[in-house]
């Protein structure tokens, strides 16, 4: 009996799997492994998927070219269920100093902690 879920990676391996793919992730040496990543993530930047700013292995590939990509938002998310805005990314020097009050910037002090006691449920302290 065939399962619908069962077809989900059918196409891996083959022209198909790649051919969604744009930006960074059309040329990368794991484009036919990972797909692009995230399709979520993908689609909340760009309102398509094959191109994940946010993968580490990018990062990485960027930096030894020293060069650093910034989200730039192009238009706003109108406010709908499952909406998403619009961004582009701008590539720039590493040495390039970061824009004042870029909000799309994040930084380690800007994490919010949540302190939890450890309970019988956890058994274990958490974050303090």
């Amino acid at each position: 009996m065939e399962s619908r879920e069962l077809k989900l990676n059918e196409q891996q391996g083959t022209p198909e799997s790649v051919a969604h793919l744009w930006g960074f992730c059309r040329d990368c040496d794991y484009a036919a492994l990972c797909r692009g990543g995230c399709t979520w993530t993908a689609h909340v930047f760009f309102g398509e998927q094959g191109n994940n700013p946010y993968c580490h292995h990018r990062a990485l590939v960027k930096q030894k070219e020293g060069v650093r990509e910034r989200l730039i938002l192009d238009t706003g998310a109108p406010g709908n269920p499952f909406d998403h805005g619009k961004f582009s990314i701008k590539e720039e020097s590493t040495d390039t100093p970061w824009p004042d009050g870029d909000p799309y910037r994040f930084l380690a002090d800007q994490i919010q902690w949540t302190r939890v006691q450890a309970t019988e449920t956890t058994k274990f302290p958490i974050l303090h």
